[in-house]
């Protein structure tokens, strides 16, 4: 069964969590004082159409705003686009989120996993594009009734999907009526991502949803916010009926607006992602660990020893990818981890850590 990073709940004593792929420089600290100073206002609903919010986000963007959609997270809002489309047909690369496949628990949709190749390093290729097309020609359903998730940085591989072949897929995905979910949540802290980005792509492509977070971008997974984009707005209307009435926090809202307030954090967050990732990719490839491409806020490796309950019980914990399709451990020989990039000190406790399970090992 698939978990996700940041469970320091089950597993105690953690001193530092490298399983969660969050912004290395912290929430921004007006959200952390507008979290705090909504305490204030608990006797008060939230506001039920994020009116604030929503006029951020747009003047942000560039997006108008009826081609936005907020909710309580990423994961709320992949479940409400599953439950309004309830597609018979989903298309998955492998490896990629899990959570998409959560999302998808209640309706009865067929899966199809378009595995990515290792001698790629999990890279989208023209061979995935050739295989998404021959199995989207194959089903006879149509429109509405079928989905295709990619991630962009792929979670937990962290490359970027090539321009061209994405444009590709995107194209595939109007030809055939067929709804891509592109979840975008962790583009914003990759040093190209406003050139990568399909949110100025949306009239484009009317079956494309950009998905996005604060969690990862700003650091703030206790307090949960995320928006969908498209053009099609009738659509947009049926996932938010999905929603729950108040889903957006008073608190949430808060950090929502004091996080996009702040314009010199994202260009600070993005420099320390690269100089970090750089460190720590350097770091595992001395150590003998296999790193794959990437240019995400976090590191797919591959070790030939077995990593993840050694690292904890020296308190720190990483995220072992053996529940991830596409990413089985070969025992003996290949095993699979995703670390988040954190910062100096962190980064430098992780590899000494790392260090010391090898030697052991010998």
């Amino acid at each position: 069964m698939m978990t996700h990073g940041g469970d320091i709940y089950t597993n105690s004593g953690i001193q530092y969590d490298f399983s969660v792929s969050l912004n290395p420089l912290g929430p921004p600290e007006g959200a952390v004082s507008a979290v705090r100073e909504s305490a204030a206002r608990i006797q008060c609903y939230p506001d039920p159409k994020c009116r604030a919010l929503y006029e951020a986000l747009s003047g942000s963007l560039g997006v108008p705003r009826g081609n936005i959609l907020v909710g309580n997270g990423a994961s709320a809002l992949l479940r409400a686009a599953a439950q309004a489309v309830r597609p018979a047909h989903v298309y998955l690369p492998a490896p990629t989120y899990g959570g998409y496949e959560t999302a998808l628990r209640q309706t009865d949709a067929q899966i199809h996993r378009l595995c990515l190749r290792e001698e790629d390093e999990f890279a989208l290729t023209d061979a995935f594009v050739r295989e998404f097309e021959g199995a989207a020609a194959q089903a006879s359903q149509r429109n509405s009734d079928r989905i295709l998730f990619l991630c962009n940085p792929n979670n937990p591989v962290g490359s970027c999907i090539d321009e061209g072949l994405l444009l590709r897929i995107l194209g595939i995905c109007e030809e055939r009526g067929i709804y891509c979910i592109l979840d975008e949540c962790y583009m914003e802290l990759t040093q190209d991502g406003a050139q990568r980005s399909m949110t100025g792509r949306l009239r484009e492509y009317p079956h494309l949803l950009v998905l996005r977070a604060f969690t990862k971008t700003y650091a703030m997974p206790g307090v949960r916010l995320g928006y969908m984009l498209g053009a099609d707005k009738s659509l947009l209307e049926r996932i938010a009926l999905q929603l729950e009435e108040w889903s957006v926090s008073l608190p949430s809202q808060e950090a929502g607006l004091a996080a996009l307030g702040d314009a010199q954090y994202l260009p600070r967050a993005r420099k320390a992602c690269a100089a970090e990732r750089a460190f720590l990719a350097e770091g595992l490839a001395g150590r003998g660990m296999k790193v794959y491409d990437g240019t995400a806020n976090f590191i797919l490796f591959a070790s030939g020893e077995p990593l993840f309950e050694k690292l904890r019980a020296r308190g720190i914990l990483i995220r072992d990818c053996a529940g991830i399709p596409g990413l089985t451990p070969v025992k003996g020989s290949k095993y699979y981890y995703r670390v988040g990039v954190r910062g100096r000190s962190e980064n430098e406790a992780l590899l000494e850590a790392l260090e010391e399970v090898l030697l052991s090992a010998e």
